[in-house]
């Protein structure tokens, strides 16, 4: 029985390995806007917020790469040219819908690795 365990592969496990190579442009066209034009009215809004804002600047970053100075750089980039803070945040909304579905479908762990503390 315990044999059968070991030799049994997880479905998100296959992910898991993918997520050292997987990229968060990657991830947007192939997994999130499929599922967003199918579940969302409006899913060209997504499409061009992740175009105009995301993909030039963190699109080329690996997946598990996007961690939070990254993104605390990238929101001051668009506090410095300029934009809305309501504006940033929905640019925020979409890249954290963005993460957390990555979590929720295996593709990055849920426990973040860099943010262990210790229970001791």
């Amino acid at each position: 029985m315990f044999s059968f365990i070991r030799q049994y592969k997880y479905p998100n496990s296959q992910h898991r390995s993918n997520a050292s190579r997987l990229t968060l442009n990657t991830f947007f066209d192939d997994h999130y806007f499929p599922y967003a034009k199918a579940s969302k009215r409006q899913s060209h809004h997504d499409w061009s917020v992740y175009n105009t804002h995301i993909r030039s600047r963190l699109g080329s970053y690996l997946i598990l790469d996007v961690t939070n100075p990254a993104l605390d750089v990238w929101v001051r980039e668009q506090q410095v040219q300029g934009y809305k803070r309501s504006t940033i945040n929905k640019h925020i909304f979409l890249m954290n819908r963005l993460l957390n579905l990555a979590r929720h479908w295996g593709h990055i762990p849920a426990q973040n690795p860099y943010n262990k503390t210790s229970s001791a």
